[in-house]
């Protein structure tokens, strides 16, 4: 699990590397597009038990979603759906 107080400890490289680990990951399943992904759900409801998860997944949607670089408002807008389930 990752909580907050160990990533802002600058000797904790487990947890930077692991938040940038799911990062990663989290980036290509969210790009991918599907409706839903439970598994990237279950994945950040246990990786960040400290964030609101609906919070985090908003957060994760908006900054990861493609978007074109012309209309980034108007893609945000019209998104269709989001990835996590609120669980």
């Amino acid at each position: 699990m990752i909580f907050g107080r160990n990533l802002l400890d600058k000797d904790n490289r487990i947890a930077r590397i692991s938040c940038n680990i799911f990062i990663n990951w989290a980036v290509h399943r969210i790009q991918a597009g599907q409706t839903f992904d439970r598994q990237l759900n279950d994945v950040a409801q246990n990786l960040f038990p400290e964030v609101h998860p609906e919070m985090w997944a908003v957060a994760l949607i908006f900054v990861f979603s493609p978007y074109s670089p012309e209309n980034r408002i108007k893609s945000i807008v019209e998104r269709p759906s989001r990835v996590f389930a609120f669980s």
